[in-house]
């Protein structure tokens, strides 16, 4: 990896995103949970995880430096749990759902700080993403360069878009393809326990990235789940999951991850 100051330029980026922003009170900071913990991952090991926006702002003490809530507490449990669980397993295959099924604050921010999280629009909504707001933010050039530069910044060795496409919005994964200038003839799709998931390759300077559409880490009830619902939910999510892991460093084929 190279030796950069990745808190000193993520923190440039959110001064740029508040020039930008109507209320720029309402930015809030997103990205790589605890630099010490990132700065020691192993190789491919790298995993960012790309969400819609923030609930919210954050607690008063943390001014919207939401990798400091992460860190320190967290955060709720309804996305987070899910979150610290599926970065568990791709940071550690051999892990068992038992093994996460409970987290406390404490554990879920531990497991949290080895990860990168980010959310496409930066200024916080409610408790529902307004969708039309965000299919529309690749219109603003801007905006999508400081996505594009804040991406690069980690080189992520896997992305994981939450969020599928619903009710004729935008899924994740479609916004980030917009992003970067791709079509839909770069999607490709691949088979885990049965279901089917898009995906596509993302090209960055040095590295090939596999950029995979997952659900919301919040989703409580999901068609292709059928009937299962609650921790029989998850747990089905969080062995997708370990699959899609694998497939990563396995069968996405010659020419992805980390360039020679």
């Amino acid at each position: 990896m190279n030796k950069r100051d990745i808190r000193k330029e993520e923190n440039r980026l959110f001064e740029n995103w508040k020039e930008l922003a109507r209320e720029p009170e309402k930015i809030v900071a997103d990205g790589v949970v605890d630099i010490a913990g990132w700065e020691r991952l192993p190789e491919g090991k790298r995993f960012l995880f790309v969400l819609r926006d923030k609930n919210g702002g954050t607690g008063a003490k943390y001014h919207n430096d939401f990798r400091r809530e992460l860190a320190e507490t967290g955060s709720g449990w309804k996305t987070w749990n899910n979150i610290a669980r599926w970065g568990q397993v791709l940071l550690s295959p051999d892990t068992e759902y038992h093994d996460v099924k409970y987290l406390d604050r404490q554990k879920r921010s531990e497991l949290l700080r080895s990860l990168a999280v980010m959310n496409l629009m930066k200024d916080y909504g409610m408790n529902y993403t307004d969708r039309n707001k965000l299919d529309h933010i690749t219109e603003d050039s801007r905006h999508c360069g400081l996505l594009r530069d804040q991406i690069g910044l980690y080189e992520p060795d896997m992305m994981i878009a939450c969020g599928m496409g619903s009710g004729g919005h935008k899924s994740n994964m479609d916004i980030l393809m917009e992003i970067y200038g791709m079509n839909p003839g770069n999607i490709r799709r691949t088979r885990v326990n049965g279901r089917s998931y898009r995906y596509f390759i993302l090209p960055l300077p040095d590295r090939q990235v596999p950029v995979i559409e997952f659900y919301h880490p919040q989703a409580t009830q999901v068609s292709a789940y059928g009937s299962r619902r609650g921790h029989e939910l998850w747990k089905e999510m969080f062995e997708d999951i370990r699959k899609l892991g694998d497939i990563q460093l396995s069968a996405f084929g010659e020419g992805t991850g980390r360039k020679a």
